[in-house]
């Protein structure tokens, strides 16, 4: 099932209010309930945290579907490092509180990849239309970044899965949530007036780790790898 909710969590009621849709995915017998909540900045989540207790995980099981796992996708945007921190520090079991995931500067990174060159700018809406003006105009591809990105999200994810696997010295990719967050503190400057991105990756692919059951294998980077490549109809040589 997908529950697509427009606007942003203001209250913590609103979060008990999510309707599902009619729409299932299936894989053999298995079934994948994904709910996309409300856009909100990580620091938004935060004050929600200093009006009251608001638990995720006794929200979400509270449906009739209760979930499995619990994932929060989030743009690391102009988010400071205390909070980026703070939220790891509530939100590192997908079974449990949830698991944040973090995108540098944004999931529109898996249109870009291999890129370092550093990337100063006062609102990301910059880099986004930047990204889609290449993939749109320069590339020829008459498509948006989105699409870009679903069409060949598992060539995409290859890529950003060994790049992490590299930087990080770590194959285990249940580590790399945590890894992603030291190093965006390490390498990403904030000022009240913009962001210096100098660390550009996704742990995105760890949503599929999790629901093939990879957690508690330590060499799991290669069985991942393997399945996104089977199923890619990118190249993903060409970003090497």
């Amino acid at each position: 099932m997908v529950v697509d909710v427009q606007g942003r969590i203001s209250t913590y009621a609103e979060l008990g209010e999510l309707e599902p849709a009619e729409t299932e995915l299936h894989r053999g017998d298995d079934h994948v309930l994904i709910v996309q909540a409300p856009k909100n900045r990580l620091g938004e989540l935060l004050k929600l945290y200093g009006e009251e207790d608001f638990e995720l995980s006794f929200r979400f099981g509270k449906r009739k579907s209760p979930f499995n796992f619990i994932f929060l996708i989030f743009d690391v945007d102009h988010t400071s490092n205390k909070d980026l921190e703070e939220i790891f520090r509530l939100h590192q079991d997908e079974t449990d509180t949830g698991l944040l995931l973090l995108s540098s500067p944004c999931i529109e990174v898996m249109s870009d990849p291999g890129r370092r060159k550093e990337l100063a700018v006062d609102h990301l809406r910059t880099y986004k239309k930047e990204r889609n003006i290449y993939i749109n105009d320069t590339m020829r591809l008459g498509c948006s970044v989105e699409e870009y990105i679903a069409n060949n999200f598992e060539a995409l994810a290859v890529f950003f899965l060994d790049q992490n696997c590299r930087d990080f010295h770590d194959d285990n990719v249940m580590n790399h949530p945590a890894e992603v967050v030291e190093m965006v503190n390490r390498y990403n400057d904030r000022t009240s007036a913009n962001v210096v991105y100098r660390y550009f990756t996704t742990v995105i692919y760890v949503v599929l780790a999790c629901v093939f059951g990879l957690q508690r294998q330590v060499d799991n980077s290669g069985i991942l790898r393997e399945f996104l490549v089977s199923h890619s109809s990118g190249c993903i040589a060409s970003w090497q």
